[in-house]
C-alpha cells in the first residue's frame, strides 16, 4: 500500500475502521506491517521478496 505521508499512513492504522477488521490479520497470518519513508529507485516488492527467499533459502 502507498500513502502520501508517514502520518497519512499512522492515521490508516489506528484507525477505528482498521482496528476493528485487524485481528482478522493477526489471527488468521503471520506478517508485519513496516512504514517505509522513502525507498531506492527501482525497488519493486517482487525483488525484495525473491532476495528475502533466497536469504532464507541459503541458511
Amino acid at each position: 500500500m502507498e500513502f502520501p505521508d508517514r502520518k497519512s499512513a499512522t492515521d490508516w492504522y489506528h484507525s477505528s475502521e482498521y482496528q476493528a477488521i485487524l485481528p482478522l490479520r493477526t489471527k488468521n497470518s503471520i506478517s508485519d506491517i513496516v512504514f517505509i519513508d522513502h525507498l531506492p529507485e527501482g525497488f519493486t516488492v517482487k525483488s525484495y521478496a525473491e532476495g528475502v527467499r533466497r536469504s532464507i533459502s541459503a541458511k
